[in-house]
């Protein structure tokens, strides 16, 4: 009898096993991936989401704004040889969500050591988010892929290795990337920008009454469009900006060995600092500009200025002062080592 029972159980929970098994399918030459599982939990704007993945684990995650709750959808794509192996792979990748007084956490898991680690093979998780509008977010990731449109309150990227691009901040941005591209568009408030080895692109950014923090060791940075305050430190990669409109008086911009060429909406208050070393320095100003600059350089650089009026005038060999319109500005260029300055105005004041 006990037997019998032990049988009916076994019975039972190899059935329960086999109805609970995700159902994986050919996706093309050792391709497979799974099913696409679905959940939703009550979510009040401006709550926090965060989402951590393991170390061991890779993919993308898509975030997009809408709706009156959170609703994660996410898939298993695996390369593997045969579709037991990707079966397998598939077992040890789990997705589990919890909520709490901080709001909710959404946990990508796998183990420290992978079955398709050390080889061509690999597991990877497709995560697709839609949250309410006004929502923040903090993401540990390193390998993930990370795409947002708002708008969000806050976004927060611990550190990444992976490429991120997000859209429609408000309030913070802050963001640590490694070795790939970092894009922003549509953003405001505090802006905190990292990268090591990429490029740093900004397409529109409003930090009216704050300065934008951007840090870069090997990448370039670019900015389409900023308003607010800038502080940006640099060491291989160039600095480029246009439709600049700076404020505060806390302006600075340090490169070492690459160009900084950089176009300005106006210059007619505030300071700005622009320091680099071994690279050239080109400032251009399209609109109404009221700056007293002082320019530094090598003995063997020079410094030239087109298209203002200037007055007060003190020349040598390295070093130029003047003033333009009503001086109000004031800019200090230096360019160390073999780097020349170039300043265009905008032919009137």
């Amino acid at each position: 009898m006990i037997g019998r029972q032990i049988l009916w159980l076994s019975l039972i929970v190899i059935l329960c096993s086999t109805a609970n098994a995700e159902t994986i399918k050919k996706d093309g030459a050792e391709r497979f991936k799974g099913e696409l599982i679905t959940n939703s939990i009550p979510m009040e704007p401006g709550a926090l989401l965060t989402i951590n993945s393991a170390g061991s684990l890779s993919g993308s995650i898509e975030i997009k704004t809408g709706g009156d709750k959170l609703i994660y959808r996410y898939q298993k794509v695996l390369k593997a040889e045969t579709k037991s192996e990707a079966a397998r792979f598939a077992e040890v990748i789990t997705v589990a969500s919890e909520q709490s007084d901080l709001g909710i956490t959404i946990s990508l898991r796998a183990p420290q050591t992978t079955p398709w680690a050390g080889t061509n093979n690999s597991g990877r998780l497709r995560l697709i988010i839609t949250l309410p509008e006004g929502t923040s977010l903090k993401i540990n990731s390193a390998y993930f892929d990370i795409n947002g449109i708002g708008p969000f309150s806050k976004f927060i990227v611990t550190e990444s290795l992976s490429r991120v691009e997000i859209s429609q901040v408000t309030d913070l941005v802050d963001i640590k990337v490694s070795n790939r591209p970092l894009i922003v568009n549509q953003i405001s408030g505090q802006i905190r920008l990292t990268n090591q080895y990429g490029p740093i692109k900004i397409e529109a950014a409003d930090c009216t009454g704050e300065t934008a923090v951007i840090r870069n060791n090997n990448g370039d940075i670019t900015i389409e469009s900023l308003i607010g305050g800038l502080e940006i430190r640099s060491e291989m990669g160039r600095v480029f900006g246009k439709n600049l409109y700076l404020t505060g008086d806390q302006n600075y911009i340090k490169n070492k060995s690459a160009d900084i060429i950089l176009s300005f909406d106006s210059l007619t208050t505030g300071r700005l600092r622009i320091n680099n070393r071994y690279g050239n320095i080109n400032l251009r100003i399209a609109g109404r500009l009221d700056a007293r600059f002082v320019c530094k350089t090598e003995e063997d650089s020079e410094v030239t200025a087109q298209g203002m009026f200037i007055s007060s005038p003190l020349v040598d060999k390295s070093r130029l002062e003047f003033e333009t319109g009503g001086g109000l500005a004031e800019i200090r260029v230096t360019a160390r080592g073999s780097g020349n300055i170039k300043l265009i105005g905008p032919e009137r004041n």
